[in-house]
């Protein structure tokens, strides 16, 4: 499937797996908004490929199964907003 590599906002909602959101973000290098709402990964941590979208303002991981802020998130130099609602960290 194609996609537009001009793509500044991905919202993406429900309980899918996280697997695909690695292979979407290689491509939209220029995103500034991401959103995933209720994504369930399985390794419960986002993804390393986030770390490189340096123009992300917005991240949103609510109700995800995230169980840590991996240290990428320190290089994302433009985020704004980082909506972790509902998420529980150790």
């Amino acid at each position: 499937r194609r996609v537009n590599k001009q793509m500044r906002s991905l919202l993406l909602f429900g309980e899918r797996k996280g697997s695909y959101v690695e292979t979407i973000t290689l491509k939209l290098k220029l995103l500034r908004v991401l959103n995933l709402i209720g994504i369930q990964f399985v390794s419960s941590e986002l993804p390393d490929v986030i770390g490189g979208l340096i123009h992300l303002r917005y991240l949103g991981i609510a109700n995800t199964y995230i169980i840590n802020i991996p240290a990428f998130i320190s290089n994302l130099q433009f985020l704004q907003t980082l909506d972790a609602s509902g998420c529980f960290f150790p």
